[in-house]
């Protein structure tokens, strides 16, 4: 299912729902009204925002990412939400990635995991890291701990924080 008609919350007993229908046009003046609020009493950098996955539609993340930077807000990166992509990448690298297809891996010759923990982080592609290794590839793990990707890799790179 999809939202087919904006809702808004109001209270009510618990169990009871919470939601009722209204219109596109209250809901835009609600979320207008509470972004100015905000910039107004709080400052323009405390509305926080996140546009789409660049990868899936650049101008729906261009759209979104231009709203909040006119609005002098804080656009969030969909590093801060998805927890299955390298978060040492921007720090490491400058700038955001998107990751490729795991299924590529079996193209590589030699893999890094770079702060990333596949096993706990990407299950559905964890096989493909422990896979990829019988046909010769080495991996390659940087991180802190002993992670589970760790665990899959020929070589550890203990990499102390701070």
């Amino acid at each position: 299912d999809h939202l087919t008609e904006p809702e808004k919350k109001y209270k009510s007993a618990r169990g009871m729902g919470g939601f009722v229908r209204s219109t596109w046009d209250e809901a835009t003046e609600i979320t207008a009204a509470s972004l100015l609020y905000t910039a107004k009493t709080y400052g323009p950098d405390r509305n926080a925002g996140f546009s789409v996955i660049p990868a899936m539609s650049m101008l729906s993340y261009a759209a979104g990412a231009r709203f909040l930077n006119l609005m002098g807000g804080t656009p969030l990166s969909f590093y801060d939400w998805y927890a299955d992509l390298p978060p040492s990448s921007p720090q490491v690298w400058g700038e955001q990635t998107d990751t490729p297809e795991s299924g590529d891996w079996y193209n590589a010759g030699y893999i890094m995991t770079w702060g990333s923990n596949v096993p706990l982080t990407r299950p559905p592609d964890a096989h493909f890291l422990t896979e990829v290794r019988y046909k010769g590839t080495k991996v390659v793990s940087v991180s802190p701990d002993y992670a589970e990707s760790t665990t899959s890799s020929d070589a550890w790179l203990n990499v102390k924080a701070g």
